[in-house]
């Protein structure tokens, strides 16, 4: 069973986290210290979206071409960073074991139709892309 924090407790666990994650920034780019507008937007609430992701046929210039498809199957609100990167290996191995028990396959088969796929956003989960990209 899961134990509820206060608003205090997970704003104060909210500040260690964005401490470690200055330092680990600092570590990993020699230095530099990260800008505040980044820092900002690292800091807004996050969602783990999981998607049904496929390929869908481009075009035939120069042999056929491809691009990634995915549609949403799952979004969770998470108000801090650190709440969504707690939960996310949670999250992403029920729908790896979905994959699995249906014997789905990745996006790079030709086989694949449809491979659940999780990730960080910004925003509620929305499909994509929201416009079919051309041939250039």
């Amino acid at each position: 069973m899961e134990q509820l924090i206060s608003e205090e407790e997970k704003y104060q666990k909210h500040l260690a986290w964005l401490e470690d994650y200055k330092k680990k920034y600092i570590a990993d780019n020699y230095g530099k210290e990260a800008d505040q507008k980044f820092i900002e937007y690292v800091c807004q609430h996050t969602y783990v979206n999981t998607y049904e992701c496929n390929q869908a046929y481009g075009g035939s210039e120069e042999g056929g071409w491809w691009f990634d498809i995915g549609d949403p199957v799952e979004s969770v609100y998470f108000e801090y960073r650190y709440e969504a990167e707690e939960a996310f290996p949670k999250i992403e191995a029920r729908w790896k074991r979905l994959n699995e028990i249906e014997g789905r396959r990745e996006t790079s088969s030709v086989s694949c139709d449809g491979y659940y796929e999780t990730y960080y956003g910004k925003d509620y989960a929305k499909s994509f892309p929201n416009k079919k990209p051309s041939y250039e």
